[in-house]
């Protein structure tokens, strides 16, 4: 379901194409069924806090390496 915040919202949304949207929403989705869920929320709330402080997202390449990260 959706929440506050996610993978996609920590980037800076409107600079993802429909593409990265998708394949960074499949990988979440691959994290939730065979990864460690916990490890991966704790980063996104971190750097939604961080995004709402500073202004700042992460881009496509980082928030990839985060969730591959999160598979392991």
């Amino acid at each position: 379901p959706a929440g506050i915040t996610g993978i996609a919202q920590i980037c800076n949304s409107k600079d993802l194409t429909s593409k990265q949207r998708i394949e960074l929403e499949c990988l979440y989705s691959e994290v939730y069924l065979n990864g460690n869920v916990l490890k991966c929320d704790f980063y996104i709330i971190l750097y939604t806090i961080r995004l709402i402080i500073f202004k700042k997202g992460i881009s496509f390449s980082k928030s990839n390496l985060l969730l591959k990260s999160c598979l392991k």
